[in-house]
């Protein structure tokens, strides 16, 4: 999910710019892009987009800073400083391992029961807050990776330096841009491991699914050569009549026409023909 965006945002500068130099295709593009930026509008209200950037050693916030506004720049810093905040309670061992949420302290619970609340016995706010706003900059100035190291080991080395932002990585990283294929194995998975082949382990799980895979892929269309061609299926509809039962348009007299489509059969065959047929439109 942490490339989406770019991509996105790629492939559609590069439809934009291709309408400049080929004027002939603006208006398939144009098509195109108007359902392109509707689904972009769409990752617009998502903000695991943005978190799922942040948290990719490789990219941070350096392309938001580069390609976007300075509002949707603020916008998404926000995004993240207030996703950090939230992930500060939970609690973030020495070694850098997320653990459970924190039990209240025994003096922070008696202040709230005598109505102390004030009394700040425990970490201030404010505190909480330059911790949140240090690891937010440490992190987000810091020197980019290499594209393609992957980022799974910069966060197994980096864990404890950024305890916060790891605990967001580990629950954003794992998203993937479209769920479509993993639907598909796991749909394709239940034919195979059924209730009564319960017992497969996993190996043989995934040998059997890249068998299947690969028999599938080998199979004979029977109905290769039934189907009807494309340009059988776009091929235009003989016109039909219109209410007066007028099968020719134009200024086109169909008595004329008869006329002479009997003095052409006449010619041809050498026999008269009736001329005196009436065709009643």
């Amino acid at each position: 999910l942490n490339r989406a965006v770019p991509s996105f945002e790629l492939f559609m500068t590069a439809w934009e710019k291709l309408c400049e130099t080929n004027k002939r295709i603006v208006p398939f593009i144009d098509v195109s892009l108007k359902w392109a930026k509707q689904y972009y509008n769409c990752m617009d209200n998502t903000q695991a987009y943005i978190i799922s950037m942040f948290v990719d050693p490789s990219l941070r916030f350096r392309w938001i800073h580069k390609y976007w506004g300075q509002e949707w720049i603020t916008h998404a810093e926000n995004i993240v400083l207030a996703l950090m905040e939230k992930y500060r309670a939970t609690k973030v061992s020495a070694s850098g391992n997320v653990e459970s949420s924190p039990q209240p302290d025994s003096l922070d619970s008696l202040a709230r029961l005598y109505g102390l609340d004030d009394m700040e016995l425990g970490p201030s706010r404010c505190g909480a807050l330059q911790a949140v706003e240090k690891e937010y900059r440490m992190y987000a100035d810091g020197e980019l990776v290499d594209g393609s190291m992957d980022p799974l080991r910069f966060w197994e080395v980096n864990r404890t330096r950024f305890p916060m932002i790891f605990a967001i990585a580990m629950d954003y990283l794992p998203i993937q841009a479209s769920s479509v294929p993993c639907e598909r194995v796991f749909s394709s998975s239940a034919d195979t491991d059924t209730k009564k082949r319960n017992l497969i382990s996993p190996i043989l799980m995934e040998a059997l699914q890249m068998l299947k895979y690969h028999l599938r892929s080998q199979r004979i269309d029977f109905l290769a050569n039934w189907t009807s061609p494309y340009a059988v299926l776009v091929e235009d509809e003989p016109e039909e009549p219109d209410d007066a039962g007028n099968k020719w348009k134009g200024d086109a007299n169909i008595h004329a026409t008869l006329q002479a489509l009997l003095d052409r059969s006449e010619a041809e065959e050498g026999e008269a023909l009736p001329s005196n047929v009436i065709i009643y439109a």
